[in-house]
């Protein structure tokens, strides 16, 4: 073994891959996967364990729901809530949803996904995370949910006219980034082309009825959720 010893950090596509291919020869590459949910909250827990506290399974899974999979930010979300309860004391969900910082965008696609694969009740359980967050919006809220549907849209225009049902393919097609197109090809499939048009427009409405004092802005988008996602 060599005396000293050099990390290279490679991002896939920044730069060439021959160094990479030249690490892998001598059995020197070492791969740093993206965390699961799963492994996000055993990541909680032993955080929490190592300070002497405990928590609700509520609680752990509610944090990754709200702060998303970034290990830093997990690791900064866990840390104030273990200090928001103090040593010796029991992390519950009301002291989560008191004192964590959500990631909305992280938040939105995870309720997303949870609709489409048919996890309503999930689903409606981060919305009302997210509608009930003082940091968060509705109309904000619903101004990003209605990009997504006009990423669903145009998903669903590209397999009309035949495109593969191919998350890489759209991604390319549409220029989205991979788990954006895995969202937007589920809605694509789930929702009708005349559905996804209408929602982009009663999305884009919710600041319109805010103003004008029709509906509040988290009723219009509790109603939108419920007719375009929840109810699929």
């Amino acid at each position: 073994m060599p005396d000293t010893t050099t990390l290279i950090l490679y991002m896939r596509g920044k730069c060439g891959s021959g160094l990479v291919n030249k690490a892998k020869e001598i059995n020197r590459e070492v791969i740093f996967e993206k965390l699961t949910e799963s492994v996000a909250q055993r990541f909680v827990s032993q955080t929490l364990a190592k300070r002497g506290i405990e928590a609700e399974p509520e609680a752990i899974r509610l944090i990754v729901e709200m702060v998303g999979l970034d290990a830093s930010a997990l690791l900064n979300e866990t840390t104030k809530a273990a200090d928001f309860v103090g040593p010796g004391a029991r992390v519950t969900a009301a002291a989560v949803k008191e004192c964590v910082t959500s990631n909305e965008e992280y938040a939105i696609f995870n309720m997303l996904n949870e609709f489409f694969f048919g996890k309503t009740e999930q689903g409606l359980r981060i919305f009302k995370y997210l509608v009930n967050d003082d940091s968060n919006s509705a109309i904000g809220i619903a101004h990003y949910l209605s990009g997504q549907c006009k990423n669903m849209l145009s998903a669903r225009l590209l397999l009309n006219q035949g495109a593969k049902e191919n998350p890489n393919t759209l991604a390319k097609g549409l220029k989205l980034k991979p788990y954006s197109a895995k969202i937007a090809l589920a809605g694509a499939k789930r929702l009708k082309t005349e559905e996804l048009r209408q929602a982009v427009l009663d999305l884009c409405d919710i600041n319109y009825l805010q103003i004008s004092g029709r509906m509040s802005a988290a009723h219009a988008l509790e109603l939108a959720v419920l007719k375009y996602f929840a109810a699929k």
